[in-house]
C-alpha cells in the first residue's frame, strides 16, 4: 500500500471511530430522555393515585358524616 492509500484508510478508520462514537453520544442522550419521560409519568400517576385516594376519602367522610347527622336527628 502507497503512503497516499494507507493515508486514506485512516482518515476513513478516523471518520468511522468519529461516527461510532457521535451513534454512541446520541443512543445514551436518548435513554436519558426515555428514563427521564418514565419518571416523570411514574410521578403523574402516584399523583393521579394520591389525588382519587383523596377524594375517595372525602367521600367516605361526607358519607359517613351525612349517616351520622341523619341518625342524630331521628
Amino acid at each position: 500500500m502507497s503512503k497516499e492509500e494507507n493515508h486514506s484508510e485512516w482518515l476513513g478508520n478516523m471518520g468511522r471511530e468519529a461516527n461510532r462514537q457521535q451513534s454512541e453520544e446520541i443512543a445514551e442522550r436518548i435513554k436519558q430522555m426515555n428514563a427521564e419521560k418514565q419518571r416523570k409519568k411514574q410521578e403523574e400517576l402516584k399523583k393521579a393515585q394520591e389525588e382519587k385516594r383523596r377524594i375517595e376519602e372525602k367521600k367516605r367522610k361526607k358519607k359517613k358524616d351525612a349517616g351520622f347527622f341523619t341518625l342524630k336527628h331521628k
